[in-house]
């Protein structure tokens, strides 16, 4: 089969998190089992001194960006018509005609539907974040005319609103047309799924993302705890401060290193101040490292915690592909591959004192945290990218 990803993004590096990773890392394993991918992104390339993860170094021949296309710097929104012209033309030069287009967010899937329609491919939608996704389309095919400031402004009031009430009736009709006009929608959870179906009233089919486990575990794990964020993430933190990751971590007197990526001097300064504001004592920042440093964190952390925002959770994956037990909210996508109380702990939401509690429970306890860590690795070696791959042509053959 011959597939073409759209995608917001390629990120060069392993440590990047959400859609551009899952893209790549679905691209990668598509290709293992015998599939043609291309990936056309819409941003980039995005230049990083940090070497290429080996996954997304492997995909570069295969990987096109808008400069390639030869068109204004502006934003695809004002270019649909020049888009259709000139991506299918990419595809023959280089040999390729899709069968398939996969699109990872709304941006895409409007113009990956163009395409399709015009050229008689099949096309589908492999939704990451539902209630964000629709905001971003409707910002950047509506809102591209006015000025930054009233961007911004939107944004701020749009990214706010509740994931169904808030949103316009106009909004949600656009993405009903997107996706009845799609041969296959699929979503990354059942907790997407459900968003999904709450704000557009229809149900997509659920491939989970898959993991990369580690042949083995090590027999020991360390005394800290882990997480892994943006920048984007801790702007909303400063701004709103809810994430009770920060604030168990404190009350659990744990030792936590945060995997900041592509960070500036500037804001690890920032991350720095917010964590000495949440009490937390004993912490490291890494910022800009190699994709084998951060497979050494994961393999060394006594625990993984992932923060309270986010569609899936990736990196909690990743963490636990190399044996590292979870602590997360159990409303997070990738809890639903896990057990509570097996493979880490998945608490309510915003219950800082049960946080609390399983993080010190894992850091006093090593063999425990190990057993629940391998118990976890166990997991992943059950539901890896592979599977992911197979279930997700699956879907995309019946439809």
């Amino acid at each position: 089969m011959n597939i073409l990803q759209l995608t917001p993004s390629i990120i060069p590096c392993a440590y990047s998190i959400g859609v551009p990773i899952a893209c790549a890392r679905q691209s990668y394993a598509l290709r293992k089992i015998g599939h043609d991918v291309r990936i056309l992104s819409y941003i980039g390339p995005l230049r990083s001194s940090i070497p290429l993860d080996n996954q997304v170094k492997e995909l570069q021949p295969y990987i096109f960006y808008k400069d390639n296309l030869n068109q204004p710097s502006h934003s695809f929104g004002f270019t649909t018509h020049l888009l259709i012209r000139k991506c299918v033309p990419l595809n023959l030069q280089y040999g390729f005609n899709s069968d398939v287009i996969i699109s990872h967010n709304f941006c895409d899937a409007f113009y990956g539907m163009k395409i399709a329609r015009k050229y008689g491919m099949k096309f589908g939608i492999f939704l990451h974040d539902p209630s964000m996704s629709i905001i971003h389309f409707k910002l950047r095919h509506d809102l591209q005319i006015m000025p930054a400031i009233v961007r911004y402004l939107v944004y701020h009031y749009a990214s706010r609103c509740s994931r169904s009430d808030n949103l316009s009736k106009f909004v949600r009709e656009i993405g009903r047309e997107i996706i009845n006009s799609a041969d296959f929608f699929i979503a990354q959870s059942n907790r997407t799924a459900n968003l999904a179906y709450e704000i557009y009233e229809i149900r997509p089919k659920v491939v989970h993302l898959g993991a990369d486990p580690l042949p083995a575990i090590p027999s020991q794990r360390g005394d800290f705890a882990l997480t892994k964020s943006t920048i984007r993430r801790f702007r909303t933190l400063a701004r709103e401060e809810k994430e009770p990751i920060f604030a168990a971590c404190a009350k659990a007197k744990a030792k936590l290193i945060v995997f900041a990526p592509l960070a500036s001097e500037n804001y690890i300064l920032s991350i720095k101040h917010f964590l000495r504001q949440s009490n937390i004592k004993n912490f490291e920042v890494r910022t800009n490292v190699s994709t084998e440093h951060l497979l050494e964190l994961y393999k060394s952390c006594r625990a993984y915690v992932q923060w309270l925002y986010g569609g899936f959770g990736l990196p909690s994956i990743e963490a636990a592909s190399c044996g590292a037990p979870l602590v997360q909210t159990k409303e997070l996508g990738s809890s639903e591959l896990f057990e509570h109380k097996v493979d880490g702990y998945f608490p309510e939401r915003q219950d800082v004192d049960l946080y609390a509690e399983y993080i010190a429970d894992l850091i006093a306890d090593e063999r425990k945290a190990w057993k629940m860590g391998k118990h976890a690795w166990e997991m992943c070696r059950k539901w890896t990218w592979k599977h992911h791959a197979e279930r997700l042509v699956e879907v995309i053959e019946k439809a």
